[in-house]
């Protein structure tokens, strides 16, 4: 019986040995597949910590819809839900016109390390004059990014 259990623990051992000799076999020969999509790496070295507003820029003269793009890149400007920040525009008073938006990130962002925003403001109640949209995060230590813009009727330019 003893020579039995014996034989049996070496079958199983040698077994063992032989499913690991197997499994390493088999992972460090495997093919090359030289169809593999290859990925470039993403040049972050340009990209800003914080917000990043690419449409339009600082003293731009707008027409409405106005078109505003760019991202944020952490730094205190983190993403809430699906948002990434609120907009408030001032005129050259200081006075809030119109309603607070809240920007929505796109759904689909071409970058893992930034949050992209893309959306039109279709009217404001000024025309003809200087306007600044403030941008805020969603943090508890409030930061603002400031754009000044010329707003014009956009007849004959």
């Amino acid at each position: 019986m003893k020579k039995t259990l014996i034989t049996i623990e070496l079958f199983l051992t040698l077994l063992v040995v032989l499913l690991f000799g197997f499994l390493l076999f088999i992972f460090t020969n495997k093919k090359i597949d030289n169809n593999a999509v290859s990925i470039s790496p993403v040049d972050t070295s340009e990209l800003y910590c914080g917000i990043a507003v690419t449409t339009p820029n600082i003293e731009d003269s707008v027409v409405l819809p106005i078109r505003v793009s760019g991202y944020i890149n952490g730094c205190g400007w983190e993403p809430y839900l699906n948002y990434v920040a609120t907009l408030k525009i001032f005129d050259e008073e200081n006075k809030m016109v119109g309603r607070p938006i809240i920007i929505q990130k796109k759904p689909v962002s071409s970058s893992p390390v930034s949050y992209q925003f893309d959306f039109e403001i279709k009217t404001l109640p000024v025309s003809n004059e200087k306007v600044y949209l403030k941008f805020y995060n969603f943090s508890v230590f409030e930061k603002e990014y400031t754009l000044p813009v010329n707003l014009s009727s956009g007849v004959g330019e």
